[in-house]
């Protein structure tokens, strides 16, 4: 990123008692953007996204939040969490096929972004296809330059229907139970080492363990062999149950990490 005058900073969140705060430690007075995962995709580790916009807002610092392990288990609202950028793909908790996401932009940082990409659809005036100017949609549409992806759009908005019938807050305490379910399994084998962390607050819905006796792409083998839905992330196994999954199917599938 130095070509763009750009430099990076990372900080290690999995080292520390109060993530949020080691982050804005880091900051120094140029910093403009503090960007973070609301759940980390390798450990599972949950970020209190609040208390951190807060944290940024008192600074000055643009926050930006990847919310595609997160959004769909638990409320992301924006406004009160003080988030400039949410970004998300649809495929994971959202329940929606491959090809679509969201982007959200505060109102006062929107006319901020450059465009890089230009199209009829991100113009004030869309329709009128005789125009000889070019202007900007005022809304967030004038970050999506070509036509809509319609099928991903309406398979989206179904999910999401049924998202809001059950609810996020039922949804949520659904899979914090089952994560905690699993949480207990893992505990009780000999074998096998829990790496998210349980601590209330810092678990959604992913659960990263290993095998002790057992290498990790071996075991990830086995269980892809008995048609076992999980991830290998480095080095670890990532189970990630959903609202709907039985206790009976979470016993079955980490019965099968067994030697």
């Amino acid at each position: 990123l130095s070509d763009y005058g750009v430099s990076v900073l990372k900080v290690n969140v999995q080292d520390c008692d109060q993530p949020e705060h080691a982050l804005v430690a880091a900051t120094t007075p140029h910093t403009r953007l503090l960007s973070i995962s609301s759940v980390q995709y390798v450990s599972g580790l949950r970020i209190d996204l609040k208390l951190l916009g807060e944290l940024c807002q008192k600074k000055g610092i643009a926050f930006c939040v990847d919310a595609i392990q997160g959004l769909g288990i638990m409320p992301h609202d924006v406004q009160s969490m003080h988030i400039d950028f949410l970004v998300a793909d649809g495929h994971k908790w959202l329940l929606a096929p491959e090809g679509i996401a969201l982007f959200y932009c505060s109102p006062r940082l929107r006319e901020q972004l450059k465009l890089h990409e230009f199209g009829w659809y991100m113009t004030e005036d869309r329709f009128n296809f005789s125009k000889r100017t070019w202007k900007p949609a005022k809304s967030a549409r004038r970050f999506e330059c070509g036509s809509p992806n319609n099928l991903g759009i309406h398979a989206l908005s179904a999910s999401l229907s049924l998202i809001l019938e059950i609810g996020v807050t039922d949804i949520e305490r659904r899979i914090l139970a089952r994560t905690e379910y699993l949480f207990h399994l893992i505990s009780a084998r000999e074998d096998l080492v829990l790496i998210t962390d349980s601590t209330p607050g810092r678990y959604a819905g992913i659960v990263s363990f290993c095998s002790r006796p057992r290498a990790t792409d071996v075991l990830f083998r086995h269980l892809q062999s008995r048609r076992v839905i999980c991830a290998h992330r480095n080095d670890n196994i990532r189970f990630s149950p959903h609202c709907y999954t039985s206790l009976e199917h979470i016993e079955k599938a980490l019965a099968l990490t067994r030697v």
